[in-house]
């Protein structure tokens, strides 16, 4: 249930348990959900990977691709069948936000939510400071939203069904954590990709964004650690197959084992 969070998660994202294991995690989703985590076999399942294309990216921090590299070598020992995706236009499908935009709740259903739910609580509550006819409207219609959504959708099964696909794996985020800006953080900030300043949401985000959109389960696995800081491998699969994702896990963390903690800079 997603009551009592605001915005509602269906707006941009979604919600799940984090625990210290895969396994705790699908405990937790059999006591909500009902359904049975089944027990999966690596070599019995084909896993989409970003092809060479994905990795030549001035915001793909190197020492995390190399990471990520050696989980997948790690993974084809254990008998994974790791099959190369066009990764770059799955990432595409929210080019210029379009998908992130068509996923937004039209401002007058927001408002209305806010009246049912929170009273008192306005739009501009909500968003402080933030720029209301981004964050609170779409500017597409209701049918370019929903042939958005559809069309998107298609192409995220599509990529599945034609190559077998359990899952896509790939980097959650493809930077290690940034630092703390003791300035507080501000939009537009520049962080240190590879030696070069760029962006720190533009270098964070890409990876996060199509999932919630399409309504796909993921689940994010430690890695690994990239000069003492943790990487995040994400698994992601169709929409409905949280617990066949949460199986795959099992096995995957199965093979990778407990990471070390990352270091800590006093």
């Amino acid at each position: 249930p997603d009551a009592g969070i605001v915005p509602p998660p269906r707006l941009l994202e979604t919600i799940g348990p984090m625990a210290r294991t895969v396994a705790d995690v699908a405990f937790l989703d059999r006591v909500i959900t009902g359904e049975p985590v089944p027990q999966i076999s690596l070599p019995d399942v084909r896993i989409g990977i970003p092809s060479f294309d994905y990795w030549d990216n001035e915001l793909i921090d190197q020492g995390l691709a190399k990471t990520i590299q050696v989980v997948f070598s790690r993974l084809r020992d254990a008998g994974a069948q790791l099959i190369e995706i066009d990764f770059n236009a799955i990432l595409e499908l929210d080019a210029g936000g379009r998908l992130s935009d068509a996923s937004r709740m039209p401002r007058g259903d927001f408002g209305e939510w806010l009246e049912q739910n929170l009273p008192g609580v306005t739009l501009e509550d909500v968003y402080s400071g933030r720029d209301m006819r981004r964050v609170a409207q779409s500017q597409f219609s209701t049918e370019e939203r929903v042939e958005i959504l559809t069309t998107a959708a298609s192409y995220y099964t599509d990529v599945f069904e034609s190559s077998g696909l359990a899952a896509i794996a790939f980097p959650t985020i493809p930077i290690p954590a940034p630092p703390i800006n003791p300035d507080g953080e501000m939009v537009g900030q520049k962080t240190l990709v590879n030696g070069k300043l760029v962006d720190e949401v533009a270098a964070i985000v890409p990876n996060l964004r199509f999932g919630p959109r399409l309504g796909a389960p993921g689940l994010v696995i430690p890695a690994g650690l990239t000069r003492g800081l943790p990487v995040g491998l994400e698994l992601e699969g169709l929409p409905g197959d949280d617990s066949r994702i949460l199986g795959l896990g099992i096995a995957v963390e199965n093979v990778l084992g407990p990471i070390p903690p990352p270091l800590l800079v006093g």
